[in-house]
């Protein structure tokens, strides 16, 4: 590689701005800090197991929202569109209403979290989730 370019991912994005994704390991550095969020919590030892659950659950989202091209995400910048693409992208993979329903759980921790209750809407109903057209066709 000469001097004046940079490594690139397989996303195309430059090694010294790998903001949403580390690829030399394929995940993204959002879903590091969506994990080490639900770990911050500093939970009593009988909620360790939840609190890892919340963990994984939000380094996928995190992932998921990195696959649909939102690139440079950080917990901080969430907002209800970002929600709205997970909800879009779970009922296009097929998941149940039950799946569904825990990730916004863990995605309503979150926002909570960083101080931004207000992006995840209290409703699941409002998102179509456990209204019967949940199923992609």
């Amino acid at each position: 590689m000469s001097g004046g370019e940079q490594a690139r991912c397989a996303h195309g994005n430059a090694d010294d701005n790998l903001g949403a994704a580390d690829c030399r390991g394929g995940a993204p550095r959002a879903a590091d800090e969506l994990r080490s969020a639900a770990a911050a919590g500093r939970q009593p030892a009988g909620l360790a197991r939840h609190a890892a659950r919340t963990g994984y659950v939000l380094a996928q989202a995190a992932e998921t929202l990195h696959r649909l091209g939102y690139r440079g995400l950080k917990a901080q910048g969430l907002k209800g569109r970002h929600i709205e693409a997970l909800v879009a992208e779970w009922k296009r993979q097929g998941l149940s209403d039950g799946t569904m329903r825990n990730r916004m759980a863990h995605l309503r921790w979150l926002a909570r979290r960083i101080g931004k209750p207000g992006i995840v809407r209290r409703d699941n109903a409002s998102y179509g989730i456990g209204t019967g057209d949940d199923r992609a066709a």
